[in-house]
């Protein structure tokens, strides 16, 4: 997977709030962060945006191709 570069501001009382929340919230907030990061990652393409486009989809870390009968808009 692309690594995708982003930037994100905050304010001085954003993180002075953070800094009061408990040491084990924080790394329990980090745990279900990377689970959800590892997870969306993981998860199968559904949808590519692009009208007639053929959709490949991810499993177990290879591409497979998804079946016709299971692209969008399709029964």
């Amino acid at each position: 997977m692309a690594k995708i570069d982003y930037e994100y501001e905050t304010t001085e009382e954003r993180i002075r709030t953070y800094l009061k929340v408990p040491e084990i919230d924080r790394l329990r907030w980090l745990e279900e962060l990377c689970a959800f990061t590892v997870m969306a990652r993981e998860a199968p393409t559904t949808y590519s945006g692009i009208p007639g486009d053929r959709q490949i989809g991810r499993s177990g870390g290879r591409e497979v191709e998804i079946p016709e009968d299971r692209e969008v808009g399709r029964s």
